[in-house]
């Protein structure tokens, strides 16, 4: 009988410490170090015995699904050869969009496909101020239908191989209902789409875009409007805010070392909030534009 006593005062001084050491603030500490310690042993890597002629794969770590998605358009190729080389360099699918009819045009356009890139056709339009000139095999409103559409085609044989177009320039041809008609009549026949680059809040290319079938598509961001690494820096931020919001954006900037090299600088931070960068033809397949998402 004096055993069981014993035994029971033990336990009873046992419970009443355990207690404590559960409860009390004091020892929370204590606690979790005993618990990371715990879960340290219980998640250590099991070793397997493997039989002969058996491959062993072990489970990989699942990675964060991305939660916003981006695209981004770099404008203005086919000025120089190096830059599309220095694009592959970054390892995101970001869209080259060339200029035809330049000297390195269809170089950079080889170059793009090589290195698995998506390539989008730049076309000339016309802008409001007449003094610029938008370059060789431009669409102006003056023209007519067939001349207009005839361009387009031009444009689109000179390139082939693009996913899609946006426009260059364009700040006046782009207001024209009639005009984008023409151009999006031509893009639609080769299965492509319209990017409307939104050089001007009035353009209706989008709209047209999306009348006749097509993804309605435009450009939520200029990157670098200024070629500043703080400036264009502040505008990938604006950019990742609006595709966190949205679920997704288009950011377009151009062809230069400053923008690229600051992109390059913000992938860190993509990562870390679980951005993925795709292309504007993954964008399309996945329904993200206007009135899909």
């Amino acid at each position: 009988m004096k055993k069981y006593l014993v035994l029971l005062f033990i336990l009873s001084v046992l419970t009443i410490l355990i207690t404590i050491f559960i409860y009390s603030p004091y020892l929370a500490r204590e606690r979790g170090f005993i618990v990371d310690k715990v879960k340290a042993f219980t998640n250590r890597p099991q070793k397997v015995k493997l039989e002969e002629g058996v491959v062993y794969t072990p489970t990989p770590t699942p990675t964060p699904s991305p939660l916003t998605y981006l695209v981004i358009v770099l404008d203005d190729f086919g000025y120089e050869d190096k830059l599309i080389d220095r694009l592959h360099e970054l390892s995101i699918p970001v869209n080259p969009s060339i200029i035809p009819f330049l000297s390195y045009s269809k170089y950079v356009l080889k170059r793009a496909k090589e290195y698995g890139l998506d390539p989008l056709l730049h076309l000339p339009m016309e802008p409001m101020n007449p003094s610029l000139n938008p370059g060789k095999g431009a669409i102006y409103t003056s023209f007519s239908d067939e001349e207009i559409k005839k361009r387009t085609e031009n444009a689109l044989d000179a390139m082939e191989g693009v996913i899609g177009v946006n426009n260059h320039m364009g700040s006046r041809a782009t207001t024209s209902e009639r005009v984008m008609k023409d151009v999006i009549s031509v893009i639609k026949a080769h299965n492509l789409f319209f990017l409307d680059s939104l050089t001007i809040s009035s353009s209706v290319g989008y709209k047209v875009a999306k009348k006749e079938g097509l993804p309605e598509l435009k450009r939520d961001i200029f990157l670098d409007n200024y070629k500043d690494e703080d400036y264009i820096r502040g505008q990938l931020e604006k950019l990742v805010k609006i595709a966190e919001k949205k679920g997704s954006a288009i950011g377009i900037g151009h062809a230069n070392a400053i923008t690229i090299n600051t992109i390059e600088d913000f992938l860190p931070i993509f990562k870390k909030r679980h951005i993925a960068i795709i292309s504007l033809k993954n964008y399309v397949e996945k329904g993200l534009y206007s009135g899909k998402n």
